[in-house]
């Protein structure tokens, strides 16, 4: 098994810093609340009018995958989004450490931002280097299918075999909310990537094979993907 290292980069985040943990335990509680089954229905079903089964998004095995691929690296303390006069947030916390911290708009001229964002970038300030086995980077994204949260944290790849520094994580506000966002909230999802070469190459149509890759799958009346294809991943 290949080994992530989180290393504190200052004495107070290793004292009181929430470390970077496995996404697995940051399911939300609308996910756990989903029935399985469709219409209230508590059994597996055939759909007869549509020749499907009745489950759910719950059921879907690549939705939970990706929100618990990888790492979570989270909110420290609560922080209090205020909206001012002006439209514009402020932004306010209660402890000594860096939360979080602006860009300049200059930096991100030409960017475009959703008008349901605020019209500014800010980052989440984090002082965890996060070190990965040789020939791994790291795939930095908003908390996979987390359309709940009130912000928006951008994408970014980096080389975390080779760099040795913590990485800030910048992100949009969205316009509609004013409030808390509680300690604890999920602010970035971190993927480890293995490097390598890639080229594509498109194949010519064959029948037999088509069908006998719609026979491995049909043949399974409900879960198919789970029974036949998929593996379990490990992020301790």
């Amino acid at each position: 098994m290949k080994k992530i290292q989180i290393i504190p980069m200052t004495k107070e985040v290793e004292l009181a810093g929430i470390e970077p943990q496995p996404a697995v335990k940051f399911i939300p509680n609308w996910y756990k609340k989903i029935n399985p089954f469709t219409n209230g229905d508590k059994k597996l079903k055939f759909q007869h009018y549509s020749k499907t089964h009745n489950t759910s998004i719950k059921r879907c095995i690549p939705f939970v995958d990706a929100m618990t691929a990888g790492y979570i690296f989270s909110l420290n303390d609560d922080i209090y989004v205020e909206i001012l006069e002006t439209g514009e947030p402020y932004i306010r916390w209660k402890s000594e450490v860096e939360i979080v911290t602006m860009h300049s708009a200059i930096q991100w001229e030409g960017f475009l931002i959703p008008q349901e964002f605020h019209q500014m970038i800010a980052k989440w300030h984090n002082d965890w280097q996060i070190k990965t086995p040789d020939g791994y980077s790291l795939l930095a994204i908003h908390p996979l299918n987390r359309t709940d949260l009130p912000f928006y944290t951008l994408s970014g790849l980096v080389d975390t075999d080779k760099y040795e520094k913590e990485i800030h994580f910048p992100f949009m506000l969205r316009r509609d909310f004013e409030g808390i966002i509680p300690a604890g909230t999920p602010l970035v999802q971190l993927i480890p990537i293995k490097r390598d070469s890639f080229k594509s190459s498109k194949k010519n149509f064959d029948a037999d094979d088509a069908y006998k890759k719609r026979r491995k799958f049909m043949q399974t009346f409900s879960g198919s993907y789970q029974k036949n294809f998929w593996l379990k991943k490990h992020y301790g």
